[in-house]
């Protein structure tokens, strides 16, 4: 039987102060931690929570999982967070911390996000994205 790994983000403050601060979005994390934790197969040393997490932080992190999980296992990702979609170019984004409103370096792809799930060769992959645009996450072409 393959284990259950998880990475889950909440990003409640941004640095920039043109991105306005969220609520709950940390809180949420936690409360979705503890209950993966105490109530499903998730051990607390396969999951990771990160507050909010900057670029480098969730980039390391699936760097590491894409290592650690195995066809066996089961990976699952939580992300709460503000979310960005730029119709010009037909792409979205997640927003860490450090991102900042008029550059687009620290703002953290959907398509980025895709090809970390095609790498992580888990035997089931979930992902939960409260964040504006999500949906852009699997968008492939104009009218999907």
């Amino acid at each position: 039987m393959g284990k259950y790994y998880a990475l889950i983000i909440g990003i409640n403050d941004y640095a920039d102060p043109k991105i306005p601060s969220l609520g709950k979005p940390i809180r949420d994390a936690e409360m979705f931690y503890n209950v993966i934790t105490t109530r499903y197969l998730f051990s607390n040393e396969n999951v990771k929570i990160q507050r909010n997490a900057k670029m480098a932080d969730i980039v390391e992190s699936l760097d590491y999982f894409a290592k650690k999980v195995r066809p066996e296992d089961n990976f699952l990702i939580f992300y709460a967070g503000h979310g960005i979609y730029d119709k010009q170019a037909e792409t979205g984004y997640w927003l860490p911390s450090d991102a900042t409103r008029n550059s687009k370096l620290a703002w953290f792809r959907n398509s980025t996000l895709r090809d970390y799930l095609r790498e992580i060769k888990s035997k089931h992959t979930l992902l939960i994205s409260d964040a504006c645009f999500a949906g852009s996450i699997f968008k492939t072409s104009r009218g999907l």
